[in-house]
């Protein structure tokens, strides 16, 4: 496992990030496109109705959120360095335990090595938590949020250009997750996945694909290997890019996944996945003042849950932005969203979105979002409704 900072190491970190966006904030001037740095700083007030996702004895409460976001884009003849730094800082009016301090920081060092080969490395570190009645979070009562950290590391390879009849495609990512509360150490996972993706090039802007991947997922601090899996996939798709009208990528396939054990160490019996899935995502423009996209997911995933091993999520949403002026704009979307667990649980979630965001000035602009959440479950006691009120001033360096 990954050895990461915590406690005062963590501020050791965040201390010169928050430094460089104060200075890189206003680096450049607006509109500017050459490489350096750009930010944003907002803050959300938020009321929630049921901070807890309960289906009875509903809490509500007012929190307010500080999210700073500082990039820096270095370019050295033909290759790219990005750095970038994201974080959201909350504060609970009467609930201090879901206070929170998530931040980013990642790397991408893009290179040009040839006319037909191109080389990405990247790192990413978090501090995070897991949402209340997110898809997955644990449900056990009386304890804050279980927070983690996780290191990411990717090397990408990818031989001919979009312009040539055909490309190739190698990718490998490795990702270290630790829980660092509520006793949650059995959940410490290392997890590798090799990609390889061919694609045939209709046009300069529309490809079909053959993808294949291989994932080691491996618990580290667990009492026993049992839960330890491999998975293995092959999708066939496309990916096309009409400027101004059209972008996206689809991929369909078959999945599987094979467990180490056929019973866990608490005696669960573990089942393994064999079936259907699918990644997508669509960005439509029909016409300059109106944009949707669409999203789309059947995959697996590990899961909280003593009595499952993993489970099945799928998953689509529908996003709507529209312009009414160069100030005003509306932003509306739909999600829905089925989860089944390898033990037979059944998880429905919906959220509906809808707001509006007026430019006040070049840099500033405000906002108001209104978000609905549901879940309707097998397991008794884990539905839920909440209702979420959000007003958000964010300030943009250019």
């Amino acid at each position: 496992m990954f050895n990461l900072p915590t406690g005062l190491k963590r501020w050791q970190v965040l201390m010169p990030m928050i430094l460089w966006f104060v200075a890189g904030a206003h680096a450049e001037t607006p509109d500017t496109l050459e490489p350096g740095f750009a930010g944003t700083l907002s803050l959300h007030v938020l009321s929630d109705d049921n901070i807890y996702r309960t289906e009875s004895n509903q809490i509500s409460d007012l929190a307010f959120v500080l999210t700073p976001s500082l990039t820096h884009m270095s370019v050295f003849n033909k290759h790219r360095l990005d750095l970038g730094y994201t974080g959201a800082y909350a504060a609970y009016s009467d609930k201090s335990d879901e206070n929170y301090n998530d931040s980013k920081v990642n790397a991408d060092f893009l290179m040009d090595l040839s006319p037909k080969l191109s080389m990405n490395l990247g790192a990413k570190y978090t501090w995070s938590h897991d949402s209340r009645g997110a898809s997955g979070a644990s449900m056990t009562p009386g304890l804050e949020p279980d927070t983690w950290e996780e290191l990411a590391y990717n090397l990408d390879v990818v031989y001919g250009r979009r312009t040539s009849q055909a490309q190739v495609q190698l990718k490998y990512e490795g990702i270290g997750r630790e829980f660092t509360n509520n006793n949650q150490a059995s959940r410490n996972r290392d997890t590798g996945t090799l990609y390889l993706t061919a694609y045939y090039n209709m046009t300069a802007r529309s490809s079909w694909l053959l993808e294949m991947r291989s994932r080691n997922i491996t618990y580290t601090d667990a009492p026993s290997s049992d839960r330890d899996s491999t998975e293995f996939s092959y999708m066939l798709g496309s990916r096309w890019d009409f400027t101004g009208i059209t972008t996206g990528v689809v991929r369909l396939g078959m999945l599987s996944k094979d467990l180490q054990g056929t019973t866990d160490y608490y005696g669960n019996s573990l089942e393994d996945f064999s079936g259907f899935t699918a990644e997508g995502s669509v960005d439509w423009a029909p016409q300059p003042i109106d944009r949707f996209k669409l999203g789309l997911t059947r995959q697996a995933r590990e899961s909280t849950e003593v009595t499952s091993s993993y489970y099945i999520s799928n998953m689509l949403n529908i996003a709507w932005h529209h312009d009414f002026s160069s100030l005003f704009a509306l932003d509306a979307g739909i999600g829905a969203q089925n989860d089944e667990f390898s033990d037979g649980r059944s998880d429905e979630l919906t959220n509906v979105t809808m707001g509006g965001g007026y430019g006040m000035t070049q840099h500033m602009r405000l906002e108001f979002n209104y978000t609905y959440g549901s879940k309707s479950s097998s397991l008794a006691g884990a539905d839920f409704t909440s209702n979420v009120l959000m007003l958000t001033g964010t300030y943009v360096s250019k």
